[in-house]
């Protein structure tokens, strides 16, 4: 019989334990909520406290449920494990969680100093650095990482996806997959598998933004606008005027090389200037002489220059390039060629040089400066473009003209 009873020793509550961890309900008499009570005892034991002498709470070291640790303090100083089979030896560091598979071994690991892993199989091993989700790592101080599977190596870094990797310090990446970049200050990754990384956004620390695909914009008019398309059109236009300017010969040749000397002699040797802009050589140098002339070039441009004859050298007969601002860069020609980036410096002096005692019968010197894109090595002769033959032909006019005598006949009299 259960339920309250009266006996000569009083009154007394026959009971049985609960077969299930149940709360108590409203209206369940006293021996079912005793027994529901006495099935709860030993859980309860394992939270047993007490008021230390200023009446805080104090815990034990070790909170366990079903003997499952649940909270207990790590290895680092003032260090915390919240969960199962996590380990915080960081100082002042917190893992939390429990691992995600049945029988999995591996928990969440806060190596670094103040720092803090949610989630399973996580290792925040970076001093203030944060790792959330499955299987992420933060390598850099102050790092984060956020996901499945992503890692954090620089410091203030952030990965923030799946299997994304942000290399290097102040690095943000996001998505899937991403190809590693060490230039890069934010990617977005799209790849695939650790097979198939690749980016579709990447931002580089100059601030250049890049894109795998196209990019759409919205006029004024509100017609959206394909980047890809305005480029195509911008480059078929480009090509349509280049070739118009072609047909009316408004462009410069391929030689860039403009000869403004012409046919001198100097120290022992006679440069003739041809026809076809080449410059034949004659006699025997009695000091290192130099055939000169200076063109302008744009910056940062790479060129190739040739038109020594074969078999030249520093000691015999050469062609080279050099700068006027500092007369440092030199880039010579000894029969192959040679190819040289203006940087910098836009006046450059071009040299034909016959050694001291080298004597030379009809070499000849076609010299020929275009740019390092065209593959064609065949010498062409300097045309200037259609304005400058205009302007030069105009001068020619005007000196004609004022050197002309105009003459009248009157009879007699001449004017």
């Amino acid at each position: 019989m259960k339920g309250i009873i009266f006996t000569e020793e009083g009154i007394k509550c026959i009971f049985e334990e609960a077969e299930e961890l149940e709360n108590i309900q409203s209206g369940e008499s006293i021996a079912a909520i005793f027994g529901k009570i006495q099935k709860w005892f030993p859980h309860f034991s394992e939270f047993s406290s007490i008021l230390d002498g200023d009446g805080n709470l104090v815990l034990p070291a070790n909170i366990k449920l079903n003997n499952k640790m649940l909270i207990s303090p790590g290895t680092g100083d003032s260090s915390i494990q919240i969960g199962i089979k996590n380990k915080a030896s960081g100082i002042g560091s917190i893992a939390i969680g429990s691992p995600y598979l049945a029988g999995s071994d591996n928990g969440n690991t806060a190596y670094g100093n103040y720092s803090l892993v949610f989630g399973d199989s996580n290792a925040a091993r970076g001093n203030h650095s944060l790792a959330i989700g499955y299987d992420n790592d933060t390598y850099g101080e102050h790092s984060l990482a956020f996901g499945y599977g992503n890692t954090a190596s620089g410091k203030f870094s952030l990965a923030f996806g799946e299997n994304v990797v942000a290399s290097v310090p102040y690095q943000a990446v996001f998505g899937k997959f991403n190809k590693a970049d060490s230039k890069q200050m934010f990617i977005i990754g799209n790849g695939t598998s650790t097979d198939a990384r690749s980016n579709a956004l990447t931002l580089d620390f100059d601030g250049n933004l890049r894109t795998a695909g196209d990019v759409t914009a919205t006029d004024s008019n509100g017609n959206s606008v394909s980047l890809c398309d305005a480029a195509q059109s911008i480059s078929k236009s480009q090509n349509s005027i280049t070739e118009l300017q072609k047909s009316l010969g408004m462009t410069k040749g391929k030689n860039l090389l403009k000869n403004t000397v012409g046919t001198t002699t100097q120290k022992g040797i006679t440069f003739k200037y041809n026809s076809d802009g080449s410059v034949t050589c004659n006699g025997t140098a009695t000091a290192d002489t130099n055939y000169r002339f200076v063109i302008t070039l744009p910056q940062n441009t790479s060129f190739i220059l040739s038109g020594c004859p074969t078999g030249g050298s520093t000691s015999t007969y050469q062609l080279f390039a050099m700068d006027t601002d500092t007369w440092s860069n030199i880039y010579r020609d000894t029969g192959n060629g040679k190819t040289f980036n203006t940087e910098s410096h836009t006046e450059w002096t071009f040299t034909i040089r016959i050694s001291n005692g080298q004597t030379v019968n009809n070499l000849t010197f076609y010299p020929m400066l275009r740019n390092a894109s065209i593959a064609d090595s065949t010498y062409t002769p300097y045309t200037d473009d259609l304005q400058t033959q205009i302007n030069e032909l105009k001068s020619q006019i005007a000196a004609l003209t004022s050197s002309a005598t105009i003459s009248e006949n009157h009879g007699d009299e001449t004017q």
